[in-house]
């Protein structure tokens, strides 16, 4: 139960996928949440209960909600995660829709490259894609100083990206080692000691 008396239910499969950011974010906010992930086999019988049939749900007091972005905004509200003021909020939020749009643009190649294991096509993709990520990887990495994207301290842009990491490193790296105010902001998640307990404990996952 949080300090504010909530108690918090997080739906998803056994892999990171779209809940682990909120993962990330109840590891840096020590808060205590059921992290409860569908056997093999059991989706078809879940997916009538999940809210718009679709995981990740995060169940809050008995009230589930959808949409991994939402949730995440949710949360990092409830946690002071969100910046000082509304101005801060808006910065973070410029931050937070930026890596999603990243994400957006990298979701198609993984498909490929994980799912069909066309390395042809996901190849094909990267190279049409590579200008479009660089300038947004050029934009956050502009907007990043001394380890944080908002004020100084953490917020949900600084983990958002933390969670994003592994995935545009994975198909542009050499875009990631140009980057190195974002390796700061990556490296000060990373060191966290909840971020590392969550690490060493979470259940093995594919992807």
């Amino acid at each position: 139960m949080s300090k504010g008396g909530n108690t918090y239910k997080l739906y998803y499969f056994n892999a990171r996928g779209r809940a682990e950011l909120a993962r990330y974010i109840f590891a840096v906010a020590k808060q205590d949440y059921e992290d409860f992930r569908f056997k093999e086999g059991t989706w078809p019988q879940g997916k009538p209960n999940a809210r718009f049939g679709v995981v990740p749900n995060l169940e809050v007091n008995g009230k589930k909600f959808a949409q991994s972005s939402a949730i995440a905004q949710f949360l990092a509200r409830e946690f002071g995660l969100y910046g000082s003021n509304n101005l801060e909020s808006l910065a973070v939020d410029e931050i937070f829709w930026t890596i999603v749009e990243l994400k957006e643009l990298l979701g198609p190649m993984m498909v490929a490259k994980m799912m069909q294991k066309d390395e042809a096509k996901a190849k094909a993709l990267q190279k049409e894609k590579a200008e479009s990520v660089k300038k947004l990887l050029e934009n956050l990495n502009s907007s990043a100083k001394g380890g944080f994207f908002v004020g100084n301290k953490k917020t949900l842009a600084d983990i958002s990206l933390y969670d994003a990491w592994g995935l545009i490193e994975g198909f542009y790296p050499e875009f990631m080692s140009e980057s190195k105010e974002l390796k700061k902001v990556y490296d000060q998640i990373h060191a966290l000691p909840e971020i590392q307990k969550w690490i060493k404990s979470r259940p093995a996952s594919n992807f």
